[in-house]
This record gives structure tokens, sequence and C-alpha cells, in this order.
């Protein structure tokens, strides 16, 4: 990978760091889909099941659970607050920009 490929990387990277993922956690959950995908990743935690993603403790398949994954992980790691149920959003708002330019 030679400099000018690392540039928008860095562009990215700067910008998330600086400017979007000190503020996610400054304000609470708001839209209906925030505020069941962060409610189901708290139920995978309390119930410890990871292999069937649930809504008040009821079966919910609308959606694959690779996310709800990433946002239990980030739930167990900095405990259950807006803030770790917006962070897999703002790394992959990192990540996927870049990959789409690579492609």
């Amino acid at each position: 990978m030679s400099k000018s490929d690392i540039k928008p990387f860095l562009f990215f990277l700067f910008y998330a760091m600086v400017l979007v993922i000190p503020f996610i956690g400054s304000y609470n959950l708001f839209d209906w889909d925030e505020i069941n995908f962060a409610e189901s990743s708290r139920e995978m935690l309390v119930s410890s099941n990871f292999f069937q993603v649930m809504v008040n403790f009821e079966p919910f398949h609308e959606k694959p659970p690779l996310y709800f994954w990433l946002q239990a992980l980030s739930m167990n790691y900095f405990g259950v607050s807006s803030f770790a149920a917006r962070l897999p959003n703002a790394v992959l708002s990192i990540l996927v920009p870049f990959l789409l330019f690579k492609i």
C-alpha cells in the first residue's frame, strides 16, 4: 500500500476520532430501530443467549445477528449505554468507505 492509498483512510480515521466518536454517547437513543437493536443486544447479555435475536424476550427474525453481536460486544466492554450501542456504527463508518475506496 502506497502513501497515496492510505491518505483517504487517514482522513476518515481523523474525522471519526475527532468529530464523531467522542459525541456518539452525548444524547439518548431516539429512533425505533436504534432502541430495539440496543435492547436486543442488552437482552443477549442478560440472557447469555447469543444465538437468537430477541426483542422483549421474544424472537426477532427481521435482521441477521452480526450487528447485534457487535453491539453486545461493545456493551459488554463499555457497559450498557448509548455510546456502546452506537460504537459499532461509528467504527463501521470508518471501515466501509475505506473498503469501498479500495474496491
